[in-house]
């Protein structure tokens, strides 16, 4: 907590220390669309509404942001964020600012900022995505029990070591309410990422700390990747869960592991995630995996095509399918139901 609040000093002293300078800083917009169709068997039992798979139209993380930056006379820089969803599928218009949103400043110190942000176990998790926000996404089994988190409320820190990034957050209130921030949801987050070469190491710790009288649960996530040569590339993952749902022996243990090939201008990918049973439940866990194929149609656009399954446990697993910032996604699913997909996808960032 001490060098938390160190850094809450830094960043109003960033203000103390001088004016901000005359020259006036334009803002940046910038955005990505992601629309898919996909072909959802929800595998359900008969008289559910998954019984009979489903064509559907998805708006996958569609988003809108503005970003900038200003010279301080003191040698800092201001830099904010903005960031919304837009619905592009037409079921609604999205929710303003509910993506990562924060004000900071920046120097040789690093970076310090408030606001709202991913977490760093968040970060290190995207930095191997081989179906980021597609059917198939690791987040349909990484990311079940809240280890995937955008948060409130937060301070973080950010700096660069030569091959070496750090980032630091706490979340004073993971809550949403917006009374006060003493209910005791705070949330601690550190990472380390190194990249050399053709290597991609990078490790995250969480703890969820909860209200008085409950137990806290924490993570910890490593994620690798590494190059041979241009066109191969192959990924791990490992995650250690600890008291998840704040229940005592709530342990679990998940693996990955994927790989994606260029072959000319299309780039084949596939990979496989599995998790564990969760503590003493017996047949909780699950597996899932997904292969495809992509190609740039531009700088800024990729067409895909995704084909993804997920097998859950016959006892109480119930691990997604399109979930991980996937549009339409399958709610409600029982247990024991392995849903799968098809999915034809475009994205365009600019």
């Amino acid at each position: 907590m001490k060098k938390f609040l160190v850094l809450v000093a830094v960043f109003a002293l960033a203000f103390s220390m001088g004016p901000v300078s005359d020259a006036f800083a334009e803002a940046t917009v910038y955005g990505k669309i992601h629309m898919s169709v996909d072909y959802i068997d929800g595998d359900g039992a008969a008289g559910t509404q998954y019984e009979d798979p489903n064509l559907v139209v998805a708006s996958n993380s569609t988003r809108i942001g503005f970003k900038g930056d200003q010279r301080l006379d003191n040698g800092m820089t201001l830099i904010w964020l903005l960031e919304s969803s837009i619905l592009a599928d037409g079921e609604g218009v999205g929710n303003l600012g509910d993506r990562n949103r924060y004000v900071g400043v920046k120097g040789g110190i690093g970076t310090v900022m408030i606001g709202q942000h991913d977490t760093p176990m968040k970060k290190v998790g995207r930095s191997i995505a081989l179906f980021p926000e597609c059917v198939g996404d690791a987040r349909n089994i990484t990311a079940v029990g809240g280890w995937d988190g955008r948060v409130n409320n937060i301070i973080g820190y950010k700096n660069k070591f030569g091959p070496i990034d750090l980032f630091l957050l706490y979340s004073a209130d993971t809550a949403t309410d917006a009374d006060n921030d003493y209910h005791g949801n705070s949330l601690y987050g550190a990472s380390v990422k190194f990249k050399g070469g053709p290597l991609m190491v990078a490790g995250a710790f969480e703890k969820h700390h909860a209200a008085a009288g409950q137990i806290s649960e924490a993570a910890l996530r490593v994620a690798a990747s590494f190059k041979l040569g241009d066109p191969l590339r192959l990924v791990g993952f490992l995650q250690k869960t600890e008291d998840e749902g704040n229940t005592a022996g709530n342990d679990r243990d998940t693996i990955g592991f994927g790989a994606s090939f260029k072959l000319g201008d299309i780039t084949l990918k596939g990979h496989m995630y599995m998790a564990d049973d969760l503590g003493a439940t017996a047949d909780s866990g699950g597996k899932m995996f997904a292969v495809g194929a992509e190609t740039k149609l531009s700088k800024a656009t990729t067409a895909y095509v995704s084909i993804a399954k997920t097998d859950n446990d016959a006892g109480t697993g119930a691990f997604n399918i399109n979930a991980g910032g996937h549009g339409d996604t399958l709610t409600g699913l029982a247990n024991d139901q392995s849903p799968s997909a098809f999915s034809v996808g475009v994205i365009h960032n600019f």
